[in-house]
């Protein structure tokens, strides 16, 4: 038998009105809701003149989900950076700025904050535009702070889970070229004060030029001997000029091959 089928004793219609004992009308029970909700955000209530559920609901209602949604859009944007990273802030995709460690906030959806080492810094591709890599530095014993940045891995190494990676030819170079420059500089400068005291030796010997960690003289054979050896006196003595001016302990010798000819095509081996 149907819920509404005429006549006879049959239950009443769950879901109709039909008799006083029902449950209450579903438009009644919203209107009461309705002018609930108005009572306490200043919609319109049963004064409205209208009966349609909800129509005084909308502006509180909305009003209420606009406030919740924006504290919780307030509080995403709060993070924390340890002491050991760098937060590399991204606005709208382009570098924006760089924040340090401790509680930071930035507007979700519009900033985009990575954290990295402390050590890394945002690069400039040209064709990728803003990026983040890893920044290493050295200081020499002269004081030379050398420093590099990392690169895109290679494909064998991104394949295991590193996505940069410092290029291990500038590790080595660096620091060994650089230094090595450095100590060659610092011998001239004692070789050029031998040099001013003895005259040039009369003026038959000169400091030409430098190649790398070679120095190069101009000499009369009457001096040749005299000059070489106290040249190489000078540059062997490389490990007490460090400790001397910068009080490192460099337990390397120094050993210094001398070559002595015409010309740089024809050179023979110099023995004191």
């Amino acid at each position: 038998m149907a819920w509404n089928e005429p006549g006879g004793n049959k239950p009443k219609d769950p879901w109709g009105g039909g008799g006083n004992d029902g449950p209450p009308d579903l438009d009644e029970a919203l209107k009461k809701f309705n002018e609930w909700l108005g009572g306490i955000f200043g919609g319109g209530g049963s004064g409205s003149g209208s009966n349609k559920p909800g129509k005084g609901v909308s502006a509180g209602v909305i009003g209420l989900v606009a406030i919740v949604l924006a504290g919780l859009w307030a509080a995403s944007g709060f993070y924390q950076i340890d002491a050991q990273e760098r937060g590399i802030v991204l606005r709208l995709g382009k570098y924006f700025d760089t924040v340090d460690s401790g509680l930071q906030w930035n507007p979700r959806l519009i900033d985009t904050v990575i954290k990295v080492n402390a050590t890394a810094e945002p690069f400039r591709d040209p064709e990728r535009g803003y990026r983040v890599f890893r920044k290493g530095t050295w200081q020499s014993p002269t004081g030379t702070l050398y420093g590099w940045r990392s690169w895109d891995a290679p494909k064998f190494m991104k394949e295991r889970g590193v996505d940069d990676t410092f290029s291990p030819p500038e590790l080595k170079n660096y620091p060994t070229q650089g230094t090595g420059g450095e100590i060659v500089q610092m011998v001239l400068g004692v070789l050029w004060r031998v040099f001013n005291r003895h005259n040039n030796w009369g003026g038959k010997a000169f400091l030409v030029n430098t190649v790398h960690d070679c120095i190069w003289f101009d000499l009369h054979p009457d001096v040749a001997d005299e000059v070489l050896g106290v040249a190489k006196k000078v540059m062997e003595s490389v490990p007490k000029l460090l400790e001397h001016y910068f009080d490192f302990d460099c337990p390397v010798p120094f050993p210094v091959d001398v070559e002595i000819g015409n010309n740089m095509m024809d050179l023979e081996h110099w023995h004191p």
